[in-house]
């Protein structure tokens, strides 16, 4: 594993091939009835989405394991970064436009600068709806647990059994959900954003959580972002680089 993740000389020749497969699924996505799917395919292979879910230990029964869902999305650290209005953030929205153009110029994608606009809008969106982190910290307002059509009757829209049965190749009954209202919101902005937006988003997505395993020119985008602008890094390694987060 270390000698491929060091390897920049075949890293290099490879280009975009070991994501063509993922790149061509969601370009072949015709409609959202198709996207709960995506997603949950999406997060198997540690692409984020609308929604985080993850498999864990019942925080009031410890002895058994059981899904979460919880609010995600964001490409920036949380909901500030998109909603401050002041300079300091104003300019990190600014730069954060630029990078996901970047990596759709550098990927080939069509209109990168237009769907870095739609992919900040979409998230703003996704980002007026979440709970701050002060009320995250809520260990009861945090654990609501639910079942599969519960859900999907108290958040219609997005088609819940569908997404958790992908995410686990099977049924799932239970699972906690850690921010109801969150949950509500996100179907409405699931079934009211198109289509070639979400593409556009799951795209991005892609590509941004695989940067750092990519040719140099996307671990040097991701870092001049990521390490720059958001947390002030200046060193220049690339083995750095490929491990910045």
């Amino acid at each position: 594993f270390y000698t491929s993740f060091m390897d920049t000389t075949r890293i290099e020749s490879l280009g975009l091939e070991p994501l063509r497969g993922e790149l061509a699924y969601i370009a072949k996505l015709s409609g959202t009835d198709e996207l709960p799917a995506a997603l949950a395919h999406l997060n198997t292979i540690g692409v984020r989405g609308i929604v985080g879910a993850g498999v864990g230990q019942d925080p009031k029964h410890s002895s058994g394991y059981i899904v979460s869902l919880g609010q995600g999305g964001l490409g920036l650290p949380d909901r500030d970064y998109y909603l401050r209005q002041d300079e300091k953030f104003a300019a990190i929205r600014k730069a954060y436009t630029a990078y996901i153009a970047q990596l759709f110029t550098l990927a080939g994608q069509p209109d990168p600068d237009g769907a870095a606009q739609r992919i900040l809008a979409l998230e703003t969106g996704i980002a007026e709806q979440q709970w701050p982190r002060a009320r995250l910290r809520d260990r009861d307002a945090t654990y609501n647990k639910t079942t599969a059509d519960a859900l999907a009757a108290s958040a219609p829209g997005f088609a819940w059994p569908a997404y958790l049965t992908a995410l686990a190749d099977g049924p799932i009954g239970d699972v906690i959900v850690r921010q109801p209202d969150y949950m509500q919101a996100a179907a409405t902005i699931f079934h009211d954003t198109p289509i070639g937006t979400w593409k556009e988003y799951l795209t991005f997505n892609l590509l941004n959580d695989y940067a750092g395993l990519l040719p140099r020119a996307f671990v040097d985008a991701r870092f001049d972002f990521r390490g720059r602008v958001l947390a002030g890094q200046q060193e220049d390694s690339p083995r750095w680089k490929r491990g910045v987060e």
